[in-house]
């Protein structure tokens, strides 16, 4: 069997339901760009008090490694979108349906890595007892086509 699917097609209006748009209206959960460039600050401080200029490690098999330690990972809105639109496919398994976001590193073409990040959907089972923290979605494929890339500077653009 194969299944196919496009984010860039229109879904086939069978029905008049409307479809669902999510009230973004005072989100909350956004923050100004004051306190990201703080926490942007921290998180750097601290990996480089960390790593103190050193990014090489040796692998398990004996070989030696560089790491790109990157300070942003890019997506495209209409990646967001779509890796958004296959967590909801979810729904009906699973309630408190969201992403989790690991810090990962990828292998280049060249056996070195990369720091990343990698979106996990995550949901709670439907039917069970909610507990304090919602699992990732077993089975479930993760997002991370994102461009690795340092963050834009200059006298308009500064980190973040």
């Amino acid at each position: 069997m194969l299944f196919s699917t496009s984010c860039n097609q229109k879904p086939d209006k069978t029905d008049d339901t409307p479809v669902a748009t999510p009230d973004c209206e005072d989100n909350e959960r956004l923050i100004s760009r004051a306190e990201t460039v703080v926490m942007v600050d921290n998180f750097l401080a601290v990996r480089d008090s960390i790593l103190a200029g050193s990014t090489n490690y040796v692998n398990a098999a004996g070989k030696e490694v560089k790491y790109a330690n990157n300070t942003a990972v890019l997506f495209s809105l209409e990646d967001m979108k779509c890796f958004i639109a296959y967590v909801e496919r979810f729904n009906n398994e699973y309630s408190d349906l969201g992403m989790r976001a690991y810090l990962a590193a990828s292998t280049g073409k060249d056996g070195n890595l990369a720091g990343t990040i990698v979106f996990v959907p995550t949901g709670s089972p439907e039917g069970t007892t909610k507990s304090g923290t919602i699992p990732n979605i077993p089975g479930a494929n993760s997002l991370n086509h994102g461009t690795v890339t340092m963050p834009p500077f200059g006298p308009v653009v500064i980190n973040p």
